[in-house]
Order: C-alpha cells, then structure tokens, then sequence
C-alpha cells in the first residue's frame, strides 16, 4: 500500500483538448494529487537449485485523484481507478545468511495483467458545472524488485524489512488525463474523448509479516 500526497500554490490553466474557455484571469491555483496501490497475491512456491520459484494470480488496485482549486473557487478534478487481474512469475534466492536466523533475500516479480481502466473529469464553482468519464480495457505490465533482510521467529513465520521498487505500465494516471478531457465550461461535454496509459515507478521502504504452510 503506497500513498503519495503532493501539495502546492502556483498559476496554471487546465490545458484540456479543446482548449477549456472558461479559466479564470489570474490568481493563484492550489494543487493537490494522490495516488495509491494496492495488492493482493496467492502463489504457490518451489526451490530448486537455491532458488524459490513462486507463480500465482495477482490483483493490483491503482487509484489517482488531482485536483486544481483556484482562488475564485474554481474546481477542476481528475480521477482514474485501475483494476488489474493477471498470472505473475517471480524468483528469489538468499545474498547472504548467517549461521541463525538472519539473512539477506533478493527477488523479482514480472506478470502481464488484464486492466480494467476508469477516468473521469469534472468542472465545479460559480460559473463551472459539468461532468463526464470514459473507461477501457487493456493490458498491464507490472513488475517488482525487492532487497529484503529476514528474520526467521520460526519454521513458519517470519519478520521482514527492506527496499522496494514497483514498475506499472499500461495504466491511467489522473494527470495523463488531462488533455484528454473537452472543453471544461458550463453545458459543454467534458467526457474523456480516451483514456490515456502510461507508466509509474513506486519505491522505498516497507517491513511486513510472512506466514508459510
């Protein structure tokens, strides 16, 4: 589970696709966006040669909000909601074990996803009202790279904390969006015209608890 908040006050306009004709003259802009994953995994695994092969099913959920307030209470929102089923392999073998409980793991998840992409737009304040989404279907990449010191409590459970790198692609991102969103005036149509994929890189710290049967 990965959150990234970004803040800040700056002078923009919404470059949408046709040019939106209703951006206020001036003023300052407040800018907020969001993005978060989520993940759930089954597999099952096998060691062979030193190596733990694992396989499974994997679903990931990617959700991202930006939104741009402007000092005369002008409102314009982005969203996108990604869902992605998909079959992933991965690998992973032990750098470094002392002779107790700790060692040190490194391994690699890659999978092809299908991905169930939503996107939606609006326009609110005192002169802005309109709304509009468009979703698609596509496929998604997703990989994972992980360097993790573990702690073996028993033959079953285990403590673990290391660094992350997450890699998706062929997903919708909230600000990917944007032009790709009509004209954003009051009775114009705002729908998504398409719903724009790219890529995304996470990555940093995480601890977690692993239970094996």
């Amino acid at each position: 589970d990965n959150v990234i908040i970004a803040s800040d006050t700056t002078f923009v306009s919404p470059a949408t696709n046709p040019r939106s004709t209703s951006v206020p003259g001036g003023g300052s802009w407040d800018v907020r966006y969001e993005s978060e994953i989520q993940s759930l995994e089954l597999v099952g695994c096998r060691n062979s040669c030193g190596y733990r092969v694992s396989y499974g099913f994997r679903y990931a959920s990617l959700d991202e909000r930006l939104q741009l307030l402007s000092s005369q209470n002008d409102d314009y929102r982005f969203a996108t909601e990604n869902d992605l089923y998909g079959f992933q392999l991965g690998v992973a073998t032990t750098l470094w074990q002392n002779d107790c409980r700790l060692r040190v793991d490194a391994d690699i998840k890659v999978g092809v996803y299908l991905n169930q992409a939503d996107a939606a737009s609006s326009a609110g304040g005192i002169l802005l009202d309109s709304s509009g989404r468009n979703d698609e279907t596509s496929a998604a990449f997703l990989g994972e790279l992980g360097l993790d010191a573990v702690y073996d409590v028993s033959c079953c459970l285990s403590l673990r904390a290391g660094y992350q790198l997450l890699f998706v692609d062929g997903v919708a991102l909230a600000a990917d969006q944007v032009p790709n969103t009509g004209n954003l005036a009051a009775g114009s149509p705002n729908v998504p015209v398409s719903v724009d994929s790219s890529s995304l890189l996470y990555h940093g710290l995480n601890v977690g608890v692993e239970y094996r049967r």
